[in-house]
């Protein structure tokens, strides 16, 4: 007869392959069910601040997003959606510049549907004073975050280029009261 430590353990052994199966069986299934949902961007202002404290430009980009993402969540595989919009820019020191200007972790079907206006979270610092007349191009990025599996990340196709002011906005001083 068996003891009781080597019923146990060929019982924990059976549980565990069968919630990996399960697990890999959700990863498979969830891939062949992808939605690419329609989101459009728009840049609406753009402010171009030169900061002479410490010798560098200060870009913010405003956009408008609109779109729907709840289909994304009618795949039962998805926990939540990391959206996240990125500008690519060049200067003379560096060929590739790609900086984060908003995101937001959605982890709800409520919460899926986009109707922004004038949004931006974190602005363009370049310390080289190269962004007067420069070229950005900006993408909107998505990453899906399964409830078991591999984190996957998804590229809008069309790219939005915008070509940055070419004199600098005035700082307007604010008052304390």
């Amino acid at each position: 007869m068996h003891t009781w430590y080597y019923r146990l353990n060929a019982l924990v052994s059976w549980v565990g392959m069968f919630l990996a199966l399960i697990m890999a069986l959700n990863y498979i299934t969830g891939r062949f069910d992808m939605v690419y949902p329609d989101i459009d961007i728009s840049v609406s202002d753009i402010n171009l601040i030169s900061n002479p404290n410490y010798d560098e430009d200060l870009a913010l980009v405003y956009l408008n997003i609109k779109g729907d993402l709840s289909p994304v969540f009618n795949n039962w595989s998805v926990k939540l959606i990391f959206l996240y919009i990125t500008v690519e820019y060049r200067t003379p020191q560096n060929r590739v510049n790609k900086i984060t200007i908003y995101d937001k972790i959605i982890n709800e079907t409520q919460h899926a549907s986009l109707d922004l206006s004038h949004v931006n979270d974190y602005p363009i610092i370049e310390a080289s004073k190269a962004l007067k007349g420069g070229k950005l191009s900006i993408r909107l990025n998505y990453d899906i975050v399964p409830q078991a599996g591999l984190l996957t990340q998804y590229h809008a196709e069309t790219v939005l280029n915008v070509t940055l002011p070419t004199t600098y906005t005035p700082l307007q001083r604010r008052s304390r009261f």
